[in-house]
């Protein structure tokens, strides 16, 4: 008798861990089961059609919404609504901007317009919330390096643009010429403003303070309500550039006596010579007024600017004078003149300039050039804490 209990208890025991062994085996694969299920309509949920359209030209955001069929006229004023709330200029609109609509069958979920990497703007349905789609950060950075071939490649060389290289030279240009002053191991930095959108560096904001250390001087040009000035308050800019080319060697300097290459005859050089390639942009080298635009002799296409206090200055042996320069035609400093050819009697590709003061020549490199208005008295002091701030920065 008790050998048969002993039996019916075992039994037992190994019928109750077999059903749970099934029970376990059996709820493992309904909860499986489940999650597909959810997974599965999840997915039939979030499954959403894209349908893009660009802005053509003279249309507004009102006409391109009104292209899209599905849009209720409740919907459109939503959408105009919340890009307004979002701060879309409206007039401001240019052809070949884009927006897309996301949708489940006739059911809108959002609208998306963009009108560049930075502006792009998403509304929300049905709550209609306007919102930005992408996060913009500003920082400010120090940027340096050391010259190895030129400026430009060499700040190419560490990862930054190429823009960044020609603002750099435009602060600095009354007081270097990037190509003939620059010498392999001089050393230059920068503290500017990169503009971020969703971690991503898209272009460049204010330049706050540039530095260039080399052979010749040590330069900085410091952003001061909206004007560079050095170290001691002195604007950067001056009545003259210091080149007519932003990037160019001197072939020839200014000579009381010069061996001329085609005339084969000793005589005087009254100018420098800037060689550079055939179509290279020539800029005035200070405000003025055009006096002469055309072919004169020897120097083939010439532009002639007369500046205030006596000034004059010549440009010869262009390949082209810009549509616009002719004489009367009043030009800013730094504007477009002509293009680096050899016209007239050149032997290859160079700017010929000239610089005259009360009617003599005066040598191009040798030109005195006064600052403008430095800060003014009632602001030096902020000045000197804003200079002294930005020094830390780049000093440390």
């Amino acid at each position: 008798m008790r050998g048969k209990r002993i039996y019916l208890l075992l039994f037992f025991f190994f019928l109750i861990v077999f059903l749970l062994l099934v029970f376990r085996n059996f709820l493992k694969k309904f909860r499986e089961r489940e999650m597909i299920l959810k997974r599965l309509e999840l997915e039939k949920i979030i499954k959403t059609d894209t349908t893009f359209y660009v802005l053509k030209r003279g249309e507004t955001i009102a006409s391109l919404l009104s292209r899209i069929p599905f849009l209720t006229p409740e919907l459109r004023k939503n959408v105009l609504d919340g890009l307004s709330l979002c701060g879309l200029d409206f007039n401001a609109l240019k052809e070949g901007e884009s927006c897309f609509l996301c949708r489940k069958g006739e059911i809108l979920l959002s609208f998306t317009y963009c009108q560049n990497e930075e502006r792009i703007f998403q509304i929300f349905f049905p709550q209609g919330v306007a919102m930005p789609y992408q996060r913009k950060e500003v920082k400010t950075e120090r940027v340096k390096g050391k010259i190895a071939s030129s400026l430009y490649e060499s700040i190419l060389r560490i990862g930054e643009k190429g823009e960044l290289a020609v603002r750099f030279a435009e602060i600095l240009e009354w007081d270097i010429d990037f190509w003939s002053d620059v010498q392999t191991e001089d050393s230059f930095q920068i503290l500017v403003e990169k503009i971020y959108v969703d971690s991503k560096p898209v272009r460049y904001g204010k330049i706050y303070l540039v530095n260039y250390s080399g052979k010749i001087g040590n330069f900085y040009g410091i952003n001061f309500n909206g004007n560079y000035y050095d170290r001691e308050g002195k604007s950067l800019r001056r009545a003259f550039l210091k080149s007519p080319l932003r990037y160019s060697y001197i072939s020839s300097y200014f000579s009381r006596a010069r061996f001329h290459p085609i005339l084969r005859v000793i005589r005087p050089h009254r100018g420098v010579d800037y060689v550079a390639p055939t179509g290279t942009p020539v800029s005035a080298l200070g405000a003025g007024t055009v006096t002469f635009a055309g072919w004169r002799g020897g120097y083939g296409k010439l532009v002639v600017i007369r500046h205030p206090n006596g000034y004059v200055t010549k440009y010869g042996h262009l390949s082209r004078i810009r549509k616009g320069i002719y004489p009367g035609k009043n030009v800013r400093q730094g504007e477009l003149i002509g293009y680096v050819g050899a016209t007239g009697l050149a032997t290859g590709p160079h700017l010929h300039f000239e610089v005259l003061k009360d009617n003599s020549w005066v040598n191009p490199l040798k030109l005195s050039s006064p600052p403008q208005e430095p800060v003014p008295p009632e602001s030096m002091a902020h000045f000197i804490a804003f200079r002294d701030s930005l020094l830390k920065l780049v000093e440390r």
